[in-house]
């Protein structure tokens, strides 16, 4: 007779098997942080629904595994990572990230450019001038041009 792992043991293999920290997976399973963390710790089990909540959010879990700890934690032995909501966050929020970089990066540049004396003098020159939008901007462009082929 083998011995399974009582619940709290299964859900931590399970969270640690999808690659999740307590917070995205009780995100994910729609449950408070607090709570789904004293499941993992034995301090109390999760209710049916809550168990329901887990075996829909990750679809490819084995129901008799998550129940009762008995057979394969996969049914196809693979976990529900890549297309979780969680991940899908975490990857926008790394290309937000890299979003203000470049916006960051842009902004400094634009006020180098403008603090520029080449800049001072142009736009001294356009000053009452009606096409002076559309010269500037030309202006930022080249600027732009020959900073990044330099």
């Amino acid at each position: 007779m083998s011995i399974m792992k009582p619940i709290n043991e299964r859900l931590i293999e399970l969270r640690e098997h999808s690659q999740l920290n307590r917070q995205h997976f009780a995100t994910r399973i729609g449950i408070d942080q607090g709570t789904y963390s004293r499941y993992e710790l034995g301090q109390t089990k999760p209710s049916f629904d809550t168990l329901e909540k887990i075996a829909i959010c990750f679809p490819k879990v084995s129901a008799t595994w998550l129940l009762t700890g008995k057979g394969q934690m996969f049914t196809d032995a693979k976990p529900d990572v890549v297309d979780s909501p969680v991940m899908q966050s975490v990857e926008e929020s790394e290309e937000m990230k890299e979003l203000k970089k470049d916006r960051d990066a842009w902004r400094d540049m634009a006020m180098a450019l403008i603090k520029s004396p080449s800049a001072a003098a142009l736009l001294g020159k356009l000053k009452g001038n009606p096409d002076a939008a559309e010269t500037i901007a030309e202006f930022f462009r080249s600027q732009m041009r020959a900073s990044y082929a330099a």
